[in-house]
């Protein structure tokens, strides 16, 4: 049974080899908890922070945490990704 970490680096490589740094900057979080959360650390992982993962990386918080449902398509990971890094330059942009 696939867990919440090899379900996370599966949707990461769907994205084109997303790294967790990467993920983890445009899901708010830092590479080093993504890192927990793929290891398995079972503490990692709350609902918000599932459900920032998951709009990220376009799956459903239900896949991501349980497995249930459709796994994602590399065509809505990339869509997902692509627009979740639109989203960080427009709020850098903002900022600046």
């Amino acid at each position: 049974m696939d867990t919440v970490g090899v379900r996370l680096r599966r949707a990461r490589e769907l994205a084109g080899g997303l790294s967790a740094g990467e993920l983890g900057r445009l899901a708010g979080l830092s590479s080093a908890h993504v890192g927990l959360i793929e290891r398995g650390t079972r503490e990692a992982i709350t609902g918000a922070t599932a459900l920032a993962l998951s709009d990220v990386l376009g799956c459903s918080v239900e896949w991501l945490i349980a497995g249930r449902g459709e796994p994602p398509t590399a065509g809505a990971v990339a869509s997902a990704v692509a627009a979740a890094r639109a989203r960080s330059v427009r709020s850098t942009e903002a900022a600046s």
